[in-house]
C-alpha cells in the first residue's frame, strides 16, 4: 500500500508504519477507530507503537478501548462511565470496557468544587 506523506518530512515514520499495518487482520480494527471519531494522527500513532492490534474486540466483533488491552494482564482498571453505559471516550478511554467479577454500577459524586 501506498500513503501519501501530507503532514512534512518529519511523519514518514507513521506514513511507513501505516503501509506495513497488516489490513487483512487489522483493516476492520481502523475502519472501526475511523468510524468512532478517532484522528488519523491517533491511529498513525496507535499503529506504530502495535496498540491498535492489542485493542481486545467485544462480543459482537466492536473495538473496545485502548485501557481494555491491559485486561488480560490484570493490569487494568475498570471504566466506571461505562459500565453505566456512559463512556463518551469509546476506544480512547485509557479504562478498561469489560465487566470485572464483583464489578458493581458506583455513584459518582459531584466534586466539591461545585
Amino acid at each position: 500500500a501506498h500513503f501519501k506523506d501530507r503532514r512534512g518530512p518529519g511523519c514518514s515514520m507513521a506514513v511507513e508504519a501505516r503501509a506495513n499495518f497488516d489490513m487483512s487482520n487489522g483493516g476492520d480494527r481502523l475502519e472501526q477507530a475511523r468510524a468512532m471519531g478517532v484522528s488519523q494522527a491517533q491511529i498513525d500513532q496507535w499503529i506504530s507503537d502495535g496498540v491498535l492490534e492489542s485493542i481486545p474486540l467485544d462480543q459482537d466483533g466492536r473495538l473496545t478501548s485502548v485501557g481494555t488491552a491491559r485486561h488480560a494482564d490484570g493490569a487494568c482498571l475498570p471504566c466506571i462511565f461505562w459500565f453505566r453505559g456512559e463512556c463518551n471516550k469509546g476506544v480512547r478511554c485509557e479504562h478498561c470496557h469489560v465487566v470485572h467479577p464483583g464489578q458493581t454500577r458506583k455513584r459518582i459524586r459531584p466534586s466539591k468544587a461545585t
